[in-house]
């Protein structure tokens, strides 16, 4: 337990991830597989805990309960049913807004925007100055999935489902409006 304990803190500060930028390889990541064999570990090594929390119950694993923030963290959490799960990385800077939820072992980083109704996937890696808006989705269940630092991401967008706009980085459903638009790439996020 101690080994993973130190796993999750090493995720929240930033020191450990599930995928890095690495320029020498294809597709410009690397992905640390025994980062996401930890976090499946931490799983299996959890039993199911009650938690209150605004008067409500929750049960989940006890080995990722929900990460609490203080000012001196730098990280805006509004209120109004936003969650973060202990093993992810929240970098000063980043606005979470109600309802939201960022997932164990992703990592998010600095000027980002979490806006409503956005899911952060377990492993997913998030750039800077990012905003994930209105039910955008990024990654899932310990698939790594990357946003580029300035991108977009609008209403409902999956991360698999995407294009990436040059300019004014904005994102949109494939297909929909690409053969017009001028700036559209043909390569997939």
């Amino acid at each position: 337990m101690t080994t993973f304990l130190a796993l999750r803190a090493a995720l929240e500060s930033g020191e450990a991830r599930a995928a890095s930028p690495d320029a020498g390889a294809p597709t410009g990541w690397r992905v640390n597989a025994w980062v996401k064999r930890g976090i499946l570990l931490g799983f299996r090594l959890g039993a199911l805990k009650e938690f209150a929390a605004a008067g409500l119950s929750f049960v989940d694993k006890d080995t990722f309960p929900v990460r609490h923030f203080s000012s001196g963290d730098g990280v805006r959490v509004v209120p109004g049913g936003s969650s973060v799960r202990a093993g992810a990385y929240v970098a000063r800077s980043v606005v979470c807004m109600p309802p939201m939820y960022i997932n164990a072992g992703a990592y998010v980083d600095e000027g980002t925007m979490v806006d409503s109704h956005a899911l952060v996937g377990s492993c997913a890696q998030v750039g800077k100055r990012v905003h994930l808006s209105a039910a955008a989705q990024i990654g899932g269940v310990l698939e790594t999935g990357e946003c580029e630092s300035g991108d977009h991401r609008g209403r409902r967008a999956g991360g698999r489902q995407l294009r990436r706009l040059r300019g004014d980085h904005r994102a949109q459903r494939r297909g929909a409006g690409r053969r017009n638009h001028p700036h559209a790439r043909n390569s997939d996020l």
